[in-house]
């Protein structure tokens, strides 16, 4: 006999705890799931932007939150894509753009055609058959077309619980709520005036220490391997930018980077660095230098995995699962990544929950596999004699990345590993963005005249300043959201 889920209770902070609250009750509201918020206390006052990716534009049509929100109350800006600069040593720079790069020839895909003709003399960038890169440079936008966000973090926040709100969600605050736990499963959160809350299925929001899933695995094992080096970020605010940037510019410094991230009416300033490379004090220093203000913030970003987020009836998102460097705009992908699995998985007996082992087995990947992109930055730089740039190239990476980097380089093909969150045109505009030339490529692309390779790529070029000069300026299209 069905013993459904009736009751899903949430604690923590920020937007993995709306997000969650808000897609639980979209989805099954209608089945009679009674979802409960207690929101703890954030940090303090933030002068963090959160970039997002263009999936989460998709995710918000789903939760009912549209553009024209986001603009008015997170003072929002459209963004197509990182810049990345001087991760080779020099003035070089790229941008991911998020979209497709060239056009498949038939069966042929674009990039071992690109890397046959850039070996036959080929002058023309990768990036430059990229629409969205060509059209962030320009200011130039297509708002129907795929883009991401800048948004201001605690306006986001305050966005997402208004709209909770809205939808009849139940909300308290609490300063530090705490699990009751027996036999492996919460079975209450008792609140600072005393009230508990008792619910079929727990949800922890929170910070690192995940105070439901701390309850229940207080020596948590995470995944072997990192991301990134860095795990100390500074965060400030500068004046906005004008005309307002389509992209973050993503700068390496001599022990981490800098990150610009524009809003509308300000300039989120982003400082990462390993702490045993720079001192608070330098980074601070070197904050300061670049924004002239006084006004910073610290932030811990170590990269962590847990092994397992889901236990007995308490499921970890947000930083309570997994944390780490924001770089590639993955602090909210990161959400949706478990969000999106604890909807697709919500136990259909609350006395037995098997689904855990399939949401810590794909959850857990996915995130090993957003750990490998970000993780491809900082293996492929090219900063000779500085310590952390050194070391970070020499680190070992997994066994997946290493194997993807060892392919691409060898014949422009691209592994492709079970549970990607990033898609190929990404993994290409990092790869080559970076510097790998591959040695030689796919022998199905030599099939190709040179002749009509050539012409097709001249056409797919005048294909991207077609679309491009169909495009609007940034500000006109927040105008016309």
């Amino acid at each position: 006999m069905a013993r459904p889920v009736r009751s899903v209770a949430i604690v923590g902070r920020g937007p993995p705890l709306w997000l969650a609250a808000i897609a639980l009750h979209r989805a099954f509201a209608a089945t009679g799931l009674a979802v409960t918020v207690v929101e703890t206390p954030s940090a303090g006052p933030s002068h963090d932007v959160v970039a997002a990716l263009p999936d989460l534009a998709r995710f918000h049509r789903l939760l009912g939150i549209g553009d024209a929100e986001l603009i008015r109350h997170a003072d929002a800006g459209f963004s197509l894509g990182q810049q990345f600069a001087g991760w080779s040593g020099g003035e070089d720079a790229f941008i991911h753009g998020y979209g497709e790069t060239g056009e498949a020839i038939g069966d042929l895909p674009f990039a071992p055609l690109w890397v046959r003709a850039r070996a036959g003399g080929l002058r023309v960038g990768f990036e430059a058959f990229n629409a969205a890169a060509a059209g962030a440079r320009l200011g130039r936008i297509d708002p129907a077309g795929p883009h991401g966000y800048h948004l201001d973090a605690a306006g986001y926040q305050r966005l997402l619980a208004r709209h909770a709100a809205r939808m009849g969600i139940k909300a308290l605050r609490d300063p530090a709520p705490c699990a009751e736990a027996a036999e492996g499963h919460v079975s209450r959160v008792r609140l600072s005036d005393g009230q508990t809350i008792e619910a079929d299925l727990y949800v922890d929001a929170g910070d690192g220490a995940g105070a439901l899933i701390g309850a229940l695995d207080p020596a948590p094992r995470y995944v072997a391997g990192r991301g990134s080096p860095c795990d100390r970020m500074l965060t400030a605010s500068a004046p906005p930018l004008a005309p307002l940037p389509l992209y973050s510019r993503i700068a390496a410094h001599r022990a981490g980077w800098v990150g610009l991230f524009p809003l509308a009416s300000r300039t989120g300033v982003a400082l990462a660095y390993a702490g045993d490379t720079m001192s608070d004090d330098e980074a601070a220093r070197l904050l300061r230098a670049q924004t002239g203000k006084a006004d910073i913030a610290l932030r811990h970003i170590g990269d962590r995995i847990r092994e397992r987020p889901w236990i007995g009836n308490c499921v970890a998102i947000g930083a309570a699962a997994a944390g780490g460097d924001p770089i590639d705009a993955v602090e909210l992908h990161r959400h949706q990544i478990a969000i999106s699995h604890l909807i697709s998985l919500l136990p259909v007996d609350r006395e037995n929950m098997v689904e855990a082992g399939i949401f810590n087995e794909d959850v857990v990947a996915h995130l090993a596999r957003v750990r490998d992109f970000q993780a491809a930055h900082y293996h492929l730089n090219g900063r000779a004699g500085e310590d952390f740039w050194d070391a970070a190239r020499g680190a070992p990476v997994s066994a997946e990345l290493a194997a993807k980097i060892d392919l691409f380089g060898a014949r422009a093909m691209l592994a492709q590993h079970n549970h990607e969150s990033f898609n190929a045109d990404s993994w290409y505009a990092s790869l080559i963005g970076h510097g790998i030339v591959p040695r030689s490529w796919d022998p199905q692309a030599d099939r190709l005249p040179d002749a009509e390779l050539i012409g097709r790529l001249q056409a797919m070029l005048s294909g991207v300043k077609q679309k491009v000069d169909a495009m609007i300026p940034h500000q006109a299209a927040r105008e016309a959201a």
